[in-house]
């Protein structure tokens, strides 16, 4: 199970072992999906918080590059798939 901790700085671990998100964006986007635990969070939603009101061209496609290397970390660290997709939205399971 990962433990994370939002309170200073967003970290992330398992049994004490630090998981290493790298990136701005993916970091911001791990903290908005931990506010919504358990619950889906629409694309349009995490595009807007990523890029404000005007997101650039690609904004959607950059946001799957972005959700597809944060899987990919915290389901190689949990063991399990912890970022789901949802219809128009992505859950991350806490």
């Amino acid at each position: 199970m990962i433990q994370y901790r939002l309170l200073g700085a967003l970290e992330a671990g398992v049994s004490g072992n630090a998981i290493k998100v790298s990136g701005y964006r993916q970091r911001a986007l791990l903290a908005m999906l931990l506010l919504r635990a358990n619950q889906p969070v629409p694309r349009d939603v995490l595009v807007d918080q990523l890029w404000g009101e005007h997101p650039p061209p690609g904004a959607q496609h950059t946001l799957e590059v972005h959700i597809s290397r944060l899987r990919k970390t915290l389901d190689q660290a949990a063991g399990s798939q912890q970022v789901l997709t949802r219809p128009g939205a992505y859950l991350l399971r806490a």
